[in-house]
């Protein structure tokens, strides 16, 4: 049978020229967004797991809707407010309590001000003083030097803690401060009145001392406004915690869900006496299990580590500045990042190809340095500069190399060389620097007292990176080794080589594996292995270089076993191949080697990647190395005391496993970052902006798979109609029931083979409500009002009331996500709101149905303020969806959680409307009071068809077969698809672009089905559905 022509006129042939100029303008716009509106920022790459968007980035946000100000105030309103504690009686007298700064313009609010740290970093730390125990270390502290933002991070550890709602989660915040605070702080311990006391009394009078300061606190008061004074007969301290502890729980309105995180601020400002200080913070850490308190100073509070019978302190990992934060790729952004006023960089848009995305992450390092050498941390970053200031001259110098009438590369190059790095100078004496280079247990922190230490992650101590490269230890036993090591790694930083070719992190290493193997009293181990080296390290040395006319060189310069190299290798010497003015791959497949006292000789190799298969590639390739030194000993029997060669790579990006070659080790993730000490913090500096180059290229990538993503899902959707228009036998409801529990098992059951269920139980609890609201106001409420508001005023004028969800989602977007976009963007999305209403309009000369007869005037207003209402409820269903369904949920999950609510949502509406009897099985939707269909009736062209329900049981295994093809297109891979684009993309785009659905219809209804076919039945049968379909 031949296949019918489509009866397009002439009014058709001018729509079809709209349309096509509507597609190409739209997707120009949103392609342009990468670079003009779009933050991909927003992006972030989570191993494991899918690119996923992280929809508010809150503590970095300046003022808006969504902010610490915000969070700490919604937190307060919500669990916090109790009229019978002073403090918490209202906002104002609990804002009254919260850190401040003072500075030249006044006081300002530190929860006012934005916080640069990374996401990791923060949730890190958050895990870390949320986590409990049977051990008594309840007392955290963060210490780092001066002007570092330790004061302003508790309160953003505090909000995130609330946001991820974890069983562990804080409730409530109170602020100690015993110094600075503008003056509103607790008076100093007078110290003339503990002359006297014994040791057991001073940590008695401290622990009375502080209970004193929790009351005043909890009154909204400070105890200079009611001195503290020694009692004539001081408490025993168990009493004191015994009154501490019932304080609490009534500040805690004897709640026991509830959970306090106590930050105490300059705690070694109350007194002289360590004795007395230490009794103040063990009754701080007497606090209730549950209950956590966290010390900020430049050194750990005087209490015993971790393993102490007693309360005990442990570390949080100071956060770095996120340098990223400070740059957009928003050419409009204009709006100041910081509260001093401080404008973002603005990068240019270009071809950003690999060696552009070196060069950015190397601008970011610098940057990180500069910032570090200037000692401006997350709270100096706030403080009014002067437009002469280093901070002010440096990122105008780097904007205006950025706004240069060059190419990319060169524009990245003049911004890196405009930032000058300056070094302390050598010599500042520091006992135990080698120790603090590698990083000291906490246990140690009392035998080596410098101010402004920094916790790590590996819950270790170690210098600032200024001080690590000005520090000195002339009676140490090892200070020719850390002066060579430190040498070496200042020329990393004062060069100008692209600082992502390895060369610093090799360096690091270098210095650090040097130093370690120096302490290691000839057993130097390789832990992740289980196996130790017999190696003392004396010397670091240059192995490229002649010494006394011979070089230690393992590999000719022609990639040849140099045996008179070998033979040139010294015991107690580590050799390196990172010459100043070097450049990584100098030597042969690594750069690192030494022999031991047992003539194994260890060839050590650095790589930064990430993937499992990059990191077994290298592990083979430093095999090779090593079993063709071995052989090349062999076969020539050379005079050489070499008994074995092992390769050894570290890996301090992969996580993975990996099969390693029989003559070759892998070192890899917390293993290899170890290997770095104390060093680890700036290896985060690098580390961080290194993964910028695969991260950059993974955001540009997912932008475009969330374009091509949301494009495709409208034509799985009209596929799927149309099998079940043929198909479908039932009624409309018990489509909804069918596909929406179909499609969770198929989806559940892809989730279980892929990745397993368990993942899904690290969600939080109000992510996982905030999607099932998400179905009920998107699927199911959504679906009420849209039939309601077709029965009223027909297809025409709802689809004209659609056109409107993407200027919703911008406004939403906008408003709650900080998603900007530039007016190209909003340009496209009127092309496609033109285009849509185009469609809309068409209709053939007299052939109207009675749908778009015109309504009275009661039933016009309602009906659109139905249309209107359902518009908003999918972008509101759409944007709960992307607020709250980031890591650890991908887009599969999501979909299982929204279309299982829905289907038991459904279920209960279809089993009640069956016992009330509303349910007919021969009702049709024209004249049906069952408005719960979610699967948007389908529109012929001139006529609106009904599905008339009929048994299911008379449908055949084909019809089913196709029902479900229809399931898994329309339920399954739609949604899916969509999701995934909603995390990749702005909302308003991801909108914008489901609305396709028209243009798709035309050739696949004519394809599947042979019809002549108009714009406008192409519109009602599925743009109808791809907008209200509340995925």
């Amino acid at each position: 049978m031949p296949a019918r022509q489509f009866p397009f006129n002439r009014r058709s042939c001018l729509l079809k020229g709209s349309l096509l100029l509507w597609i190409a303008c739209d997707i120009i716009g949103l392609f342009s967004q990468g670079f003009a509106g779009a933050d991909v920022r927003k992006c972030r790459l989570r191993e494991g797991t899918a690119i996923g968007c992280h929809a508010s980035r809150w503590w970095s946000a300046f003022r808006g809707a969504d902010c610490l100000a915000a969070r700490i105030k919604d937190a307060f309103e919500a669990t916090m407010k109790a009229g019978d504690i002073p403090v918490l009686h209202s906002w104002t007298s609990y804002e009254a309590s919260l850190p401040v700064r003072e500075g030249d313009d006044g006081a300002s609010k530190l929860y006012s001000r934005p916080y640069f740290c990374r996401e990791h970093d923060l949730d890190v730390a958050v895990n870390r003083l949320e986590r409990t125990g049977q051990r008594r270390d309840r007392v955290a502290y963060l210490s780092a030097p001066t002007m570092r933002g330790k004061s302003e991070a508790i309160l953003p550890m505090f909000c995130r803690s609330v946001e991820l709602g974890s069983e562990n989660s804080f409730t409530h915040y109170l602020y100690m401060p015993f110094a600075n605070n503008d003056g509103n702080c607790h008076s100093l311990a007078p110290n003339r009145q503990l002359r006297d006391l014994e040791t057991d009394e001073l940590e008695r009078a401290g622990a009375d001392f502080m209970l004193h300061c929790f009351r005043k606190q909890m009154n909204g008061t400070y105890s200079r406004s009611s001195t503290w004074t020694l009692p004539s007969q001081l408490p025993d301290l168990e009493d004191t915690m015994a009154k501490f502890k019932e304080e609490v729980h009534k500040f805690l309105q004897k709640n026991q869900s509830n959970r306090l995180l106590l930050h105490v601020d300059e705690h070694r400002s109350m007194s002289a006496s360590a004795e007395f200080k230490r009794g103040a913070m063990q009754l701080a850490g007497s606090i209730p299990a549950r209950c956590r308190v966290i010390a900020t100073y430049l050194e750990p509070p005087d209490l015993p580590a971790q393993g102490s019978s007693k309360v005990c302190r442990f570390a949080i990992a100071m956060m770095l500045v996120d340098v990223g934060l400070l740059m957009t790729f928003d050419a409009s952004d204009d709006a100041p990042a910081t509260a001093a006023g401080l404008l973002r960089i603005r990068l240019p848009s270009g071809d950003w190809n690999g060696k552009a995305r070196r060069l950015l992450a190397t601008l970011r390092v610098k940057l990180s340095l500069f910032l570090l050498g200037r000692n401006i941390g997350l709270d100096q970053l706030h403080i009014k500069q002067d437009e002469k200031s280093d901070l002010c001259r440096t990122f105008m110098k780097v904007q205006e190399a950025l706004d240069a009438d060059t190419d990319l590369e060169r524009k990245l190059i003049g911004a890196i060389t405009s930032i000058s790095v300056i070094l302390p100078q050598q010599g500042k004496q520091v006992s135990g620097a080698v120790d603090l280079l590698l990083g000291v247990e906490d246990s140690e922190a009392d035998d080596i007292r410098y101010p402004g230490v920094v916790s790590l992650d590996n819950r270790k101590l170690t210098l600032p990176l200024e001080m690590l490269l000005a520090a000195r230890d002339d009676k140490g036993k090892s200070f020719n080794l850390f002066c060579d090591g430190q040498s070496m790694f200042r020329q990393s930083i004062l060069g100008k080589s692209d600082w992502c070719d390895g060369l610093v992190l090799e360096r690091a290493y270098a210095w650090a594996i040097a130093c370690k193997a120096a302490q290691a009293a000839g057993r130097f181990p390789l832990d992740d292995v289980g196996r130790e080296f017999l190696f003392q390290c004396k010397e670091l040395r240059d192995g490229i270089k002649q010494f006394n006319g011979k070089s230690a060189r393992v590999f000719t310069k022609k990639g040849t076993p140099s045996i008179d190299g070998i033979r040139c290798i010294e015991d107690g010497v580590m050799y390196h191949a990172l010459s100043e003015g070097g450049k990584a791959g100098t030597h042969k497949g690594f750069d690192i080697w030494f022999k031991t006292e047992a003539n194994e000789l260890v060839l050590v190799d650095v790589t930064g990647a990430t993937n499992a298969k990059s990191c077994e590639e290298k592990a083979g390739q430093i095999a090779q190395n090593a079993a063709a030194v071995m052989n090349e000993v062999q076969v020539k029997n050379a005079p050489v005391h070499v008994e074995s060669v092992i390769g050894v790579l570290l890996a301090p990006n992969c996580d993975s496993a990996i099969e390693e070659p029989p003559s070759a080790q892998v070192v890899r993730g917390d293993a290899a970052r170890d290997w770095l000490g104390g060093f680890s913090e700036r290896f985060e500096i690098e580390n961080h902006s290194w993964r910028l180059g695969k991260e950059f290229s993974l955001e540009a990538m997912a932008r475009s798979d969330g374009v091509a993503a949301a494009l495709s899902a409208p034509i799985f959707m009209v596929v799927g109609f149309i099998f079940w228009e043929q198909h479908w036998k039932g009624s409309a409801l018990e489509l909804n029931i069918f596909k929406c529990s179909l499609a969770s098992v198929l989806c559940a059951g892809t989730i279980a083979i892929s990745t397993g269920l368990a993942h899904l139980a690290e969600a939080s609890g109000m992510a996982l409500n905030m999607l099932v609201v998400s179905s009920l106001i998107g699927i199911v409420v959504g679906d009420l009002t849209w039939l309601m508001a077709l029965q009223r005023i027909g297809a025409r004028r709802v689809i004209v009331v659609d056109c409107l969800a993407p200027f919703i989602g911008a406004m939403l977007g906008r408003i709650f996500l900080d998603e900007r976009i530039a007016s190209l963007g909003y340009a496209g999305m009127l092309t496609t709101v033109v285009g849509v209403f185009l469609c809309a309009l068409e209709r053939e000369s007299d052939n109207e149905d009675r749908a778009d007869r015109i309504p009275d005037g009661d039933v016009l207003f309602s009906g659109y303020a139905l249309a209107f209402v359902n518009v908003f409820f999918d972008a509101m269903g759409a944007f709960l969806t992307k607020r709250w369904g980031g890591p650890p949920l991908d887009a599969l999950d999501i979909t299982v959680i929204r279309f299982g609510a829905a289907s038991v949502m459904l279920l209960a509406v279809y089993l009640v409307m069956k016992v009330s009897g509303m349910a007919s099985q021969n009702e049709s939707l024209e004249d049906a009071v069952l408005p719960y269909d979610e699967t948007k009736p389908l529109l012929e062209s001139g006529k609106r068809e009904s599905l008339v329900p009929a048994s299911l049981i008379a449908m055949t295994r084909r019809e089913w077969f196709l029902v479900s093809m229809g399931v898994l297109l329309v339920t399954c891979c739609n949604p899916v698809l969509y999701n995934y684009a909603l995390f990749q993309i702005p909302l308003a785009f991801a909108i914008t672009l489901a609305s396709f659905g028209p243009i798709y219809a035309i050739p696949l209804v004519y394809l599947m089905k042979g019809e002549a076919v108009t714009a406008r039945s192409a519109g009602s049968r599925s743009l109808l559905g791809g907008f209200a379909f509340g995925l």
